[in-house]
């Protein structure tokens, strides 16, 4: 996370041990600090009284940052900025470990792995490994997603390290669906909520990871029927459950999808018909490692879609 200070920060001795913590973690690598010239300098006399055996580091850091033009002046922006009334809140919180909501921990945390490896983003996976960012499971979406956040949101004081990755549940694309209103509820409250434009994490399994199920056997059958969808179809396609209805037994497309997959043949009909099954998110975790290519094989708003996830997880780390 991006951290301004208020240069009176550096005027009160009390705060030392504080201050202490929260270089360390700017020295770590686990926080930025956009250090502004009249802290560097502040900083530079502070720490040359109180720490003068580690003023040295503090202030090649310091400096480091303000010529290497790190230091953006302050404007419309989310970086909080420490100051001497809410530093200890502030450090507490920025050593707490950021936190993404997940409907599911286990099939959602696969999702967001491969992501994370596919866009190289080295820094997110060693953030999981170190525990600075961590997955939490909701066990659901809805109101148990949303009881989750609000939860969760109450284990920071004044910087809330949170977001969340929603499921769409659309059945249709570009559909508005009641976990769209539900994450709005969350977003209320200043935490940031995606939910996904596909219907579910299932359906960002890319087309090179689905060819691992190709074994002979049923998922073999149904990732062939899955290649033959089109984008659209794909997106909405319910990749555990295909089109079985379990109240009424049977495998039968919904009223709202038949202008989606109406011109299904029988045969894909029946292929795709009772889907994956509820382990299909296993294909992400074994090798070879998918790159960025290979979700835009899912459709040209894939790409950007994912580069703005991550985005909301920066923030917050």
């Amino acid at each position: 996370m991006r951290i301004l200070s208020d240069p009176d920060v550096f005027l009160d001795d009390e705060l030392f041990e504080t201050l202490i913590a929260f270089m360390a973690m700017v020295i770590e690598g686990r926080h930025l600090w956009d250090v502004d010239p009249l802290s560097a300098e502040r900083a530079a006399d502070y720490f040359g009284r109180h720490a003068p055996t580690r003023a040295q580091a503090y202030r090649q850091l310091t400096e480091k940052s303000v010529t290497a033009g790190v230091y953006r002046s302050r404007g419309q922006d989310n970086r909080p900025t420490i100051t001497a009334t809410a530093a200890r809140a502030m450090v507490a919180d920025l050593l707490r470990p950021a936190l993404v909501i997940l409907e599911n921990q286990e099939s959602d945390g696969l999702l967001l792995r491969a992501v994370f490896r596919a866009f190289g983003r080295v820094d997110l996976i060693d953030a999981l490994e170190r525990g600075w960012l961590l997955f939490r499971h909701a066990g659901g979406g809805g109101a148990m997603f949303r009881k989750t956040a609000m939860e969760a949101a109450r284990e920071y004081v004044e910087v809330v390290r949170l977001c969340g990755v929603l499921d769409s549940d659309r059945r249709v694309p570009s559909a508005r669906t009641s976990q769209h209103d539900h994450a709005g509820e969350i977003s209320a409250h200043g935490i940031a909520i995606h939910v996904l434009e596909f219907r579910e994490a299932e359906n960002y399994i890319p087309p090179a990871a689905l060819s691992r199920v190709m074994d002979g056997g049923h998922h073999s059958v149904v990732a062939a029927a899955v290649a033959r969808l089109t984008s659209d179809q794909r997106g909405v396609f319910d990749m555990k459950a295909g089109f079985f209805d379990s109240r009424k037994k049977r495998i039968i497309i919904r009223d709202e999808q038949l202008p989606l997959f109406g011109t299904l043949s029988a045969a894909d009909l029946q292929e795709l018909g009772r889907g994956f099954g509820p382990k299909v998110m296993n294909c992400l975790s074994g090798p070879p490692p998918l790159g960025i290519a290979d979700f835009a094989d899912l459709g040209p708003d894939v790409q950007p879609e994912l580069e703005r996830l991550l985005a909301m997880i920066d923030e917050v780390l």
